[in-house]
């Protein structure tokens, strides 16, 4: 028996909400995570089941038995298990799976995966192998055991509901003896079962079940979740076809599984024909009460169980005797692969022979000193220093934690330290041999799937990643006459080159901000508000600033200037007046849910989460509201003393009532959309310290270097004595555009004196940081006969939550953009935004430009289906913008708009519609256009600067304040100086994102990055290339135009040529630079008057389309997106990789805003703030996006070259519904299209 003490404590975060499972989402049952103190607990693995059972007997409720760490280990890292003893009885040999006497017996600690691969397993007990394989994923098969799942008992597990149907025999082990307990008896209630708590469960008998077909069906709401509902089904004909057996059980729909026995009766001795199986699954659900949670109705569970009910005893009935043949299903109605024929069944799992201190990891042995209650994930980022693990959720569902264990994949954040001695771990860096990638990595460089870490890609065939240009060199036929050619090809612009981070990201050497360290080094924790508004009583700090290890506790008295609206002229973040009520820590009040109140900076993070929970704070709630139309309310809380209008805005253009007056048709619609947060799998995470001149320091995950003025603001310090270095993201997607971890590293590190870190948890991250705005929309659209559009009027109201951060400029947005990438001569606008108690909201992807994609593109395919004569293709082109029309607002389109082109385009992509896989799906097609801006309003007036020198061997280095998040910036400011000064890419060097060594470029949002520091780089290397080529004119005895930079050389029209070295070399004698510093300004303009429509708002528009195949489930209201093209004008590709995969990755997560993601919020109150509850798409939830690059060369970035980052985040949520509508008739007019939803419009919930 080993023993290791004193353990050490499990890990504190922040009030929340987590859904109990394996690292799935979906659970439908949540608890609120108590907040306590530190508690140790003793970790001990004994070597037999006698010893394990003492333990058990002598410690009883005391102890927790760890088993594969699914469900304990998220329980003790967010402190909602708290025992004394942890036993480890993963070493006891309870792994066996073997048939005899008609039995087929499973040891406690198989896993699960042994149930899937186990060929005899599947001709003893079919079921096993097809329930096996819905659950989770690999990594939760690999490392979850079958007594586990069982002993958690939760009501929506798969396991627990096969037993049940199975009849299975469970062998209940204590030191007073052993007992058996039927499955059926087993489970109590929710997470109850009838295990004492000196027992385990040491073996499941099933009974072999020949002769008898099975089927499951299972709902979920995402793939790999648990399940909303599952039904297994097992039926057994006697020789007259009758039905001799019949077994119908559920998950999901109670407190635990149950049998319908009185549909099992009403079952046996029938012919089991389709309407004798429709009548039997009424009868199983006319007996089922589910109930409702905040994700899904109790009614919706209902029907859902009729229909699978019905669909798994056709699947058994079909298959009986064997297991059933099964179709492929959309997601949300999964079902299980064939198991598979392996010759010989796998390796079966490996058991530990040498405890110790050893580890293998990457074929390297490791002594290692492993603290008791230290997950593995831990051990090998803090102890050993191996960073290319990574904390994304702290649950085991993101996968950013993965390593192979024993060669199997598992969540390494799920894997307690002490239990992996003497086993084999391999991270990424381990996939390299003799330095060199593996193919899978070489693969994903060569086809430029590499991003950050929150969007891992696969790599793919090179047909299927290859998209379709609308032109490299000259412009294809489709393209309107106004089009401009791009011209000659060029040497590296318009080339796919691998990005400069490619290789050093998949070999996961990339260094994120929570992967630095500093000696000495403090760490940070915040303490936030539990409650959406109160006032705060009493806040004391005594008591946690006597805590062991704890350095400084900070509250809003210790910030020299606690609010941030900094407002600095020049200043490209400039907000203003617009933060001017956000505090960097709360002072009197609260206002929502993961406020900050205080900090704490102690010598471990621990000591720092405990200190934060002991801070002394008493709160009184005070009323709140809750929605953008209670805040409005006459007599409503106010939110701030000035009230709850935030802004409004106003456009009205013609004679709105008139043109309705001679309108054909007239469609009117409300829409909603929801909140949506950014989800990167990176938190937000710093690193901060005073240099030896006394600057501080701060390197930090952000959109924004320009933050250093923030912080110098809040610490009243010069601007100088800050410096902001931005490492690159692991996504952020307008979340981290906003001010983070900044100021309070910054303030922790001046009174300290000493380096502080703070890395987010997730649940901080769900909880804390700003959302999508969700807005309320209400639309009346009036077209001619012709489809032509003719009067638009729209009233849009969005909620701000708690503080105004960006809220007014993304409704200004949505103002301007709300009538669509059409011409409409009347148009009359009313925007509002609202305080409410809510969790703010503020920049994201699509910024403003987003939600009314989905009302205005819903409104022009209902008038196309209203006149009856238009396909959705030809409706747009009538009505699309093109060169010279004016919008709303009064500004012109002064380029190219390619919208029918790209129509028609990308519903040509779609190709031939399939055939129905049955009766009961539907295919559907929808398009979506839309257009957003690239660059900031112009009367920001824009710029940017970068430097670009040459070194003197002929390498070029180029230096950029751009902050990289992973859509491939740096890479393509690298291509536009190399293609200008001749040189190849692998011979320039980027630095980047560093305010004080790299010229400041302003925000890595707005689409703008590769527009305005493209042009500045361009600008940079231009005029460096003039001056070059000026002192190579005379030594060349030819006229400076006549040169060209190219191969490292400068070369005369005749073909004579100078080394570039030699050239630099003659640079330095006649002291002319070999570096140009530029400064690109965007296009200024003055603020104009919205309502009277004056003028220009922002530069230009990149103008799309995207078309969706959809296959609706006409009896559950499941939705599977079969086929996604996505097309968008360019202007150029400057790297075309990079150029696909911000539309792949863009209608990526659109698919995900209109089909699952929700933040759902209970009075201010975040259900969602973990990624168990808060859903984002996997790869097994979206298809192949085909992307369409067409380049018309007209864009106001270098080389013609338009903003492609956030516009393909628009179109898909409305392309997906138009579909939806298409594919059944309903219209559903509110984000995002649950199938509940969908079975709502379709009247199946009023049966």
């Amino acid at each position: 028996m080993r023993a290791y003490r004193p353990a050490r404590r499990c890990r504190a975060s922040a009030s929340h909400d987590l859904a109990y499972g394996r690292g799935r989402s979906g659970s439908n049952h949540q608890v609120r995570r108590v907040v306590v103190s530190e508690h140790p607990f003793e970790y001990v693995a004994p070597d037999t089941l006698e010893e394990a059972l003492a333990l058990l007997r002598a410690h009883g409720a005391e102890a927790k038995v760890l088993a594969g760490g699914q469900s304990l280990v998220p329980l003790l890292n967010y402190r909602l298990a708290r025992p004394r003893l942890v036993v480890d009885i993963t070493g006891l040999p309870l792994a066996h799976v073997r048939a005899e006497d008609g039995w087929l017996r499973v040891g406690g600690l198989a896993r699960h995966h042994e149930l899937e691969e186990f060929t005899a397993i599947a001709r003893a007990c079919p079921l096993l192998p097809e329930v096996a394989r819905l659950i989770g994923n690999i990594r939760v098969r690999s490392l979850g055991t079958v007594g586990g799942s069982l002993a958690h008992a939760d009501p929506a597990a798969e396991l627990p509901l096969a037993m049940v149907a199975l009849d299975a025999r469970l062998t209940l082990a204590s030191a007073s003896g052993r007992r058996t307990v039927a499955a059926r008896d087993f489970f109590t209630g929710y997470l109850s079962t009838a295990l004492g708590a000196d027992e385990l469960l040491t073996e499941i008998a099933v009974p072999v079940t020949r002769g008898m077909g099975w089927a499951v069906e299972e709902f979920a709401r995402r793939a790999g979740d648990f399940a909303v509902v599952a039904v297994a089904a097992g039926v057994s004909l006697d020789r007259r076809g009758r039905v001799d057996d019949a077994r119908v059980a559920f998950a999901g729909v109670a407190d635990r599984p149950v049998r319908a026995t009185a549909a099992e009766d009403a079952l046996r001795g029938q012919e089991p024909s389709a309407d004798r199986l429709a009548r039997v699954a009424e009868i199983a659900r006319d007996g089922l009460d589910p109930q409702s949670d905040a994700f899904v109705s109790g009614a919706y569970r209902r029907l859902l169980a009729g229909v699978l009910a019905r669909r798994a005893l056709a699947r058994a009935v079909s298959s009986e005797g064997g297991s059933a043949p099964l179709p492929k299903p959309p997601p949300g109605m999964a079902a299980a692969k064939p198991p598979l024929e392996a010759a010989t069944p796998p390796e079966p799992w490996p058991q530990r022979e040498t405890p110790g201190r050893r580890v293998v990891i990457n074929g390297r042995a490791r002594e290692v000193d492993v603290r008791p209650g230290e997950t593995l994930l831990e051990m090998l980022r803090d102890t050993l220093g191996i960073f290319d693990v990574k904390e994304g959720c702290g649950e085991g569902v993101c996968g950013a934690c993965t390593v192979l264990l024993d060669g199997r994949p598992v969540s390494s954040c799920l894997v307690l330290a002490a239990a992996v001695r003497g086993r084999a771990i391999r991270t990424v860096r381990g996939l390299e041999r003799d330095g060199a990638l593996h193919p899978l990595q070489e693969a994903f460089v060569r086809h430029g799937r590499v991003t950050f870490a929150a969007a891992p890609a696969t790599p793919r065939s090179s047909t299927q990643s290859r998209p379709t240009h609308g032109d490299m060199t000259p412009v294809p036929e489709t393209v309107a006459p106004d089009t401009v050619a791009l011209g000659a090809p060029l040497r590296l612009v318009g080339r796919a080159l691998p990005r400069h981070d490619a290789r050093d990201k998949v070999a996961a050497a990339t260094a994120y901000a929570a992967d630095w360290a500093m000696p000495g080094m403090l760490h940070a924790a915040v303490l936030r508000s539990p409650y959406p508004s109160a006032r705060i009583v009493k806040l004391e700090t005594s008591g946690a600033e006597r805590m062991p290890g704890v350095a400084v506790v900070l509250t809003a008295k210790d910030v020299p200037r606690n609010t941030l609206s900094t407002d600095v002229p020049g200043q490209t973040t400039t907000v203003g007046p617009l933060r001017a009520t956000l505090h960097v820590l709360a002072e009197a009040r609260v206002r929502h849910q993961g406020e900050p109140v205080a900090l704490v900076a102690a010598e471990t993070l621990e000591q720092a989460r405990a200190a934060a929970e002991a801070i002394d704070v008493e709160y009184e709630p005070l009323p709140g509201v809750f929605s953008p139309e209670a805040a409005l309310v006459p007599g409503a809380p106010r939110v701030h003393e000035a009230g709850n209008l935030l802004a409004e805005w106003r456009i009205a253009r013609g004679d709105v009532a008139a043109a309705f007056a001679r309108a054909a048709v007239i469609v009117e619609g409300e829409y909603a959309t929801q909140f949506v947060d950014a989800a990167y799998l990176e938190p937000e995470a710093g690193v901060a310290w005073i240099d030896s001149d006394g600057v501080i320091t701060i390197r930090v995950s952000t959109q924004v270097i320009e933050h250093f003025r923030d912080v110098a603001e809040a610490l009243q310090v010069p601007q100088n004595r800050v410096r902001v270095i931005g490492t690159y993201l692991g996504g952020g997607f307008g979340g981290k555009e906003d001010v983070t971890v900044e100021v309070y590293l910054g303030l922790l590190a001046l009174r300290t004196g000493r380096p502080v870190k703070m890395v987010w948890t997730r649940q901080e991250s769900l909880q804390a940081r700003a959302k999508r705005h969700p807005y309320r929309m209400r639309y009346r659209t009036g077209a001619l006969a012709t489809g032509e559009i003719v009067a638009q009027q729209i009233s849009l109201l969005a909620d701000a939550g708690a503080y105004a951060y960006l809220s007014a400029l993304v409704l200004l947005y949505s103002t301007v953009t709300a009538a669509g990438p059409y011409r409409v001569p009347a148009v009359l606008v009313e925007a509002r935004v609202a305080y409410t108690n809510n969790p703010p909201t503020s920049a994201m992807r699509g910024f403003g430009a987003m939600q009314t994609v989905f009302a205005y593109e819903s409104q022009i395919d209902r008038i196309a289906k209203a006149l009856g004569s238009l396909d959705p293709v030809e409706v747009r082109r009538v009505n699309a913008l093109r060169r010279g029309d004016s919008l709303p607002v009064g500004q012109v389109i002064e380029t190219h708009v390619a919208l029918p082109e790209l129509a028609e385009r990308a519903w040509a992509a779609l190709g031939s519609p399939p055939p129905p896989r049955a009766p009961h799906l539907r295919v559907g097609r929808g398009l979506a256009c839309n257009f957003q801006p690239y660059g900031r309003i112009v009367w920001l007036h824009d710029w940017s600067s970068a430097w670009v020198g040459f070194e003197m061997d002929g390498s070029l280095v180029v230096r950029c304040g751009v902050p990289d998040v992973g859509g491939g910036q740096a890479s393509s400011l690298g291509q536009i100086a190399a293609e200008v000064l001749g040189v190849d890419f692998d011979r320039v060097s980027l630095h980047i994102s560093d305010s004080a060594l790299t010229p400041l470029a302003g925000t890595t949002t707005a689409s703008r990055q590769l527009y305005m520091s493209g042009n500045a780089v361009l600008k940079a290397a231009r005029e460096l290339r003039a001056q070059i080529l000026a002192v190579a004119a005379p030594l060349l005895g030819a006229d400076a135009t006549s040169l060209e930079l190219a191969d490292g050389a400068v070369v005369t029209h005749d073909g004579r040529a100078l080394p570039l070295p030699e050239v630099l070399g003659h640079c330095a004698k006649a002291g002319v630079p070999r570096s140009h510093l530029a400064v690109y300004h965007a296009p200024a303009g003055e603020p104009v008057d919205l309502a009277t429509g004056s003028g220009k708002v922002f530069p230009d528009y990149t103008f799309g389309a995207h078309a969706a195949e959809v296959e609706v489930d006409t009896e559950t209201g499941s939705v599977r997106v079969l086929k996604y093209a996505a097309a968008h004008d360019v202007g150029r590709a400057i790297n075309p990789q990079s150029v696909e995969g911000q539309i792949q990755g863009g209608a990526v997560q659109g698919i995900g805003y209109g089909l699952m993601e929700e933040v759902v919020l209970e009075e201010g109150i975040n259900l969602t703030s973990s990624f168990a509850s808060y859903l984002i798409p996997s790869a097994a939830d979206v298809p192949d996006v085909e992307p369409i690059v067409v380049e018309s060369g007209e864009g106001l970035g270098p080389f013609g070259a338009r903003g492609i980052g956030e516009p393909p985040i628009g179109p898909p949520a409305a392309a997906v519904a138009n579909a939806i509508a298409d594919a059944t008739g309903a219209r559903l007019t509110r984000l995002p299209l649950t199938a509940e939803r969908v079975a709502a419009a379709l009247g199946l919930l009023q049966k």
